[in-house]
Order: structure tokens, then C-alpha cells, then sequence
């Protein structure tokens, strides 16, 4: 298996062709400035025939003390992540590694809240 890095934001131009591909893959997908339209990228997805029940997870502030992980799957992240504003830097991986995140979850944070980045507001 491999690992496709992509940027996704609004302006974000992706072709319906990759998108197929994309929903389609077994590898895993990190999709970087895409936390604030995580879903749209997983309608995207949805809408391309990937499986619903494919798992996504959103972290937040990877490796600070304020890292947060939140995990959901296509289907379901538009009403788990609902009320959810997520801190910058956060990246949207999909895939299967996201399951095995319970099992190697290596980080353990202190569960604080806040930032070490200037949010812009």
C-alpha cells in the first residue's frame, strides 16, 4: 500500500478523474488545509463511490501537547464533527491506518486544551 499527499481547500483543483481513483484506492490519503471542508472532501468521495463506511480521522496540532485526534468514517464525520472547529495545523487522513490508531495510539498528549499557533480569527 502507499500514501497520496494532497492539498484540498476550496480553490483546490482535483479532476473527477482523480477523484475516482482516490475513492476507489486501498492506500492511505493525506489531504493537508482541508480540516475546515472535511465535508466537502468527503462528499467528494462519497459522490465518487468510495465506501461509506471508509474511515477519516482529523488531527489537530499533531505531536503538541495539544493534539487532538477525532475519528469517524465518510459516512457519518458531517454529524460527528458537526460543532467541531478544528485548530490549525490539522491534516484529514482516510483510510484504513485510521483504525489502527486505538491499537498504536503512541502520543499521549496531556489532553490540554489551547494552541501554540496564532489562530487567525
Amino acid at each position: 500500500q502507499g500514501v497520496h499527499f494532497i492539498t484540498f481547500n476550496p480553490s483546490s483543483e482535483i479532476s473527477v478523474e482523480k477523484w475516482k481513483v482516490l475513492a476507489d484506492t486501498h492506500d492511505t490519503i493525506v489531504f493537508y488545509m482541508a480540516s475546515k471542508n472535511f465535508a466537502n472532501l468527503a462528499s467528494l468521495l462519497l459522490k465518487s463511490d468510495a465506501p461509506p463506511s471508509k474511515p477519516i480521522a482529523i488531527i489537530e496540532q499533531a505531536t503538541t501537547v495539544y493534539q487532538k485526534v477525532h475519528v469517524s468514517t465518510l459516512e457519518n464525520c458531517g454529524v460527528d464533527f458537526a460543532d467541531k472547529k478544528f485548530s490549525s495545523p490539522s491534516m484529514v487522513i482516510v483510510g484504513d491506518v485510521v483504525k489502527l490508531h486505538e491499537t498504536f495510539n503512541w502520543f499521549r498528549g496531556k489532553n490540554e486544551t489551547g494552541t501554540i499557533f496564532n489562530e487567525l480569527k
